[in-house]
């Protein structure tokens, strides 16, 4: 398929691209085992990124001003700073609050801590080790403002 043939199955919405002949349940387009935007992405920019990140946010836009290649690390960031991914408190998951983790990291300012620490604090806050020791080595509440 190639950019003409591509854009011929869209039609327009504000400055977006909206492609219309096929979508995936998640608002994708979709050319045959692929997606749509990272079709066009390809045809433009003469590469497939790891993965194509929608400037407007429109699953199904194809225009080619709105994808930007990245990781999946840049679009988890980008989904977290546009509020389209939960994080801290408001994940499903969380067992600490943004307080209780400004609490934990205050005491491994530098990394180390006195022996026993992470397990007095789990105690304390009534959550498992290995919560602590996500929290201290930055493997959760990675963007967290604490």
């Amino acid at each position: 398929m190639d950019i003409a043939e591509l854009l011929s199955y869209t039609k327009p919405e504000g400055e977006c691209l909206i492609y219309t002949r096929s979508l995936n349940p998640d608002g994708y387009g979709r050319v045959g085992n692929s997606k749509a935007h990272r079709e066009m992405f390809k045809l433009v920019y003469g590469y497939y990124p790891k993965e194509v990140m929608h400037s407007c946010d429109v699953p199904a836009c194809i225009n080619p001003w709105h994808l930007a290649g990245g990781t999946h690390a840049d679009n988890m960031h980008d989904g977290a700073l546009k509020g389209r991914i939960n994080r801290g408190e408001k994940h499903p998951k969380a067992v600490l609050t943004g307080e209780q983790v400004a609490y934990i990291r205050s005491f491994f300012v530098g990394g180390k801590a006195p022996y026993g620490t992470m397990t007095r604090l789990a105690d304390e806050l009534d959550v498992s080790y290995s919560t602590i020791n996500f929290v201290r080595r930055g493997l959760s509440w990675k963007y967290s403002a604490s």
